[in-house]
C-alpha cells in the first residue's frame, strides 16, 4: 500500500498536468482565434458589455450610449463591464488581454472543481471531474468570447465550495459570510443568481434547524441558524440591495435588472405563442416589435406610443407584467417551451462555437442551417446530408460533442442509481440544488449550450462520482454458502 504522502504527491502531479493542458489549450485557441479570426470573439451580447466598460472607464457613467446624453443602463448589471474596464485601464482597450484572463479564469475553475470533488467524493473523483471539465467544448469556447459566463462560473463554484466547507462539518459564521459575498459578486456578473441568495439562506437555516446535531435545543438552535443565515445574507443585502437602491434613484424602479422582463416577454412568452400558433420565433418577435439583429425595440416603441419618453425600466416592468400574463393564459404551451429549452440546454453539444471560432461557420450559415431543420423524421436524413456536404467540420466535431455528453450524463445517472442515502451529505445537496436552480432558470426558447457552462463543473462532479463509485451488488443468500449476501457500496 502506498503511503499517504506519495498518494498526495501523485494527485498534485496529476492536477498540474490537467491544469497545464487546460491552460495551454485555452491560450492556444485564444491566440489562434485572435490572429486568424478576431471577429469571432464578438457575440451579439458582447457589444453591450464593451460599450458599458468603455463608458465606465472614459466617462464614469453606467451607460451603453455612444455619446451624451448618457442613458442609464437598466438591463445589464455592472459586474462584467467593471471587470472589462479594469483590464482596459491596464492594457488599453483591447480584447486579447480579456481573453487571456478568461483562459486563466477557466483553468482556475478546473482547479476548484478538483478541490470540491476531493472534499465531497474523494481524490479520484476530483481528478476525473477536472479532466471532464477541461475537455468540455462549450466551456473552452465560451472563454474565447467577450461574454460573462466564464467569470460567473468561477464565482458560482467558489460560493458553492465555501458553503460546502461551512456545512460539512458545520463551522463558524465567517465561511457563510464569504460564500454570500462571492455569490453577491456572481449576481453582479449575471443576475440569474439573484433568487439563489434567499434560497441559499433558507437552506442554511433549515439545515441547522433540522440536521445539525450540535445546534442545541430550542432558542440556541434558532440563534445558531439565524446567525449563520444572516451572515450568508449580509453581503448580498448590502451589495445587491445597494445597487437596487441606486436603480430606484436613477429609474424609479428598484428591480436589480430589467433583463428579467425582456426575457420574460420576448423569449418565454414569445416562445409559448410560437408553439401555440405554430409560427417561427423570429416571426413572433417581429409581431412583438423586436427585430432579430437589433436591440433598440423601435418596433415595440412605435406600437406603444404611450411609452414614448419613458425610460428602459418602465418598459422592462411592462414587459415583465405582459410576459407573465401571456404565460398564465398559456401554461401548457409554456411548459412545452420550457421542456424544449431544457433539452436544448442539456443536449446541444456546443461544437458550433468551435466551428465558428475556427472560421468554418458564420452567423449567416448557422441561420441557413436552422432554416433547413424540421421536427419531422422525414427531414432528418436530408438535414444530415446537408450537414455532411456543407458543414463537414461541424459534423465531425459534433460527433465528439455528442459522445462527450453521452459519457457525461451516463455518469450522472450512475451516480443517482448507485449513491445510498448516506451519500447525500450537505455539500452534495448544495451541488444538486444549485444545479436544479440553474437548470430551471436557464431553460427557455433562448437556451443553448452557452447557458450550460455554469452547470458544467457540477455535472462533471456528479458524473465523475457516478463512474468511480462502487457498484452495489445484490446477491441472494444460498444454502451452504454463508459468505453470500448483500454487499452495498457508497460513493467513492
Amino acid at each position: 500500500m502506498q503511503s499517504p504522502v506519495r498518494a498526495c504527491s501523485r494527485d498534485r502531479a496529476g492536477l498540474a498536468l490537467i491544469l497545464g493542458f487546460s491552460l495551454l489549450t485555452k491560450l492556444g485557441l485564444a491566440l489562434l482565434v485572435w490572429f486568424r479570426n478576431p471577429a469571432a470573439v464578438w457575440h451579439p451580447d458582447s457589444a453591450s458589455y464593451h460599450s458599458l466598460a468603455v463608458n465606465m472607464l472614459r466617462h464614469g457613467v453606467f451607460s451603453r450610449s455612444s455619446g451624451p446624453p448618457f442613458n442609464y443602463e437598466a438591463f445589464r448589471t455592472p459586474g462584467y463591464p467593471l471587470l472589462l474596464a479594469g483590464v482596459y485601464s491596464l492594457f488599453g482597450v483591447s480584447i486579447l488581454p480579456v481573453i487571456v484572463l478568461q483562459a486563466i479564469t477557466a483553468t482556475g475553475t478546473v482547479a476548484l472543481a478538483w478541490l470540491l470533488g476531493r472534499r465531497l467524493f474523494g481524490a479520484r473523483v476530483g481528478t476525473l471531474a477536472a479532466v471532464i471539465l477541461s475537455v468540455d467544448v462549450a466551456s473552452v469556447c465560451l472563454g474565447q468570447m467577450l461574454l460573462s459566463e466564464t467569470v460567473f462560473t468561477l464565482l458560482m463554484l467558489t460560493a458553492i465550495w465555501l458553503l460546502a466547507r461551512g456545512l460539512s462539518p458545520l463551522r463558524g459564521w465567517s465561511g457563510f459570510f464569504l460564500s454570500g459575498l462571492v455569490l453577491a459578486c456572481a449576481t453582479y456578473i449575471r443576475p440569474v443568481a439573484y433568487y439563489l441568495v434567499p434560497l441559499g439562506a433558507a437552506g442554511v437555516a433549515l439545515h441547522i434547524l433540522l440536521k445539525d446535531p450540535e445546534a442545541g435545543p430550542g432558542r440556541a438552535r434558532w440563534r445558531r441558524a439565524l446567525v449563520r443565515a444572516g451572515a450568508f445574507l449580509l453581503a448580498p443585502v448590502l451589495l445587491v440591495g445597494g445597487w437596487q437602491l441606486k436603480n430606484l434613484q436613477k429609474t424609479g424602479s428598484a428591480r436589480f435588472s430589467h433583463l428579467e422582463g425582456q426575457n420574460m416577454y420576448f423569449y418565454r412568452a414569445a416562445g409559448a405563442i410560437s408553439m401555440r400558433d405554430r409560427k417561427p420565433l423570429f416571426q413572433v418577435h417581429r409581431e412583438m416589435g423586436l427585430e432579430t439583429g437589433r436591440t433598440d425595440f423601435s418596433g415595440w416603441a412605435a406600437a406603444h406610443p404611450e411609452f414614448a419618453g419613458r425610460n428602459d425600466a418602465v418598459r422592462g416592468e411592462e414587459w415583465l407584467r405582459e410576459g407573465l400574463s401571456i404565460i398564465v393564459r398559456n401554461p401548457g404551451w409554456y411548459a412545452l417551451v420550457h421542456l424544449r429549452g431544457t433539452a436544448a440546454l442539456l443536449l446541444e453539444p456546443g461544437t458550433y462555437f468551435l466551428a465558428y471560432l475556427a472560421g468554418f461557420e458564420s452567423g449567416e450559415r448557422g441561420r441557413e442551417l436552422l432554416d433547413r431543420i424540421d421536427v419531422s423524421l422525414a427531414s432528418a436524413a436530408a438535414v444530415l446530408g446537408v450537414v455532411w456536404s456543407e458543414h463537414r467540420f461541424l459534423f465531425l466535431i459534433s460527433l465528439w460533442g455528442l459522445a462527450f455528453l453521452a459519457v457525461l450524463y451516463t455518469g450522472v445517472v450512475l451516480w443517482l442509481v448507485r449513491t445510498p442515502r448516506s451519500g447525500w451529505t450537505p455539500g452534495v445537496v448544495v451541488v444538486v440544488m444549485v444545479l436544479g436552480y440553474l437548470l430551471l432558470t436557464s431553460a427557455g426558447p433562448e437556451a443553448s449550450s452557452r447557458f450550460r457552462v455554469p452547470m458544467m463543473p457540477l455535472l462533471a462532479l456528479l458524473s465523475a462520482a457516478g463512474w468511480l463509485s462502487p457498484r452495489r451488488r445484490f446477491a441472494r443468500a444460498q444454502p451452504g454458502f454463508p459468505g453470500h449476501g448483500i454487499d452495498s457500496g457508497g460513493s467513492a
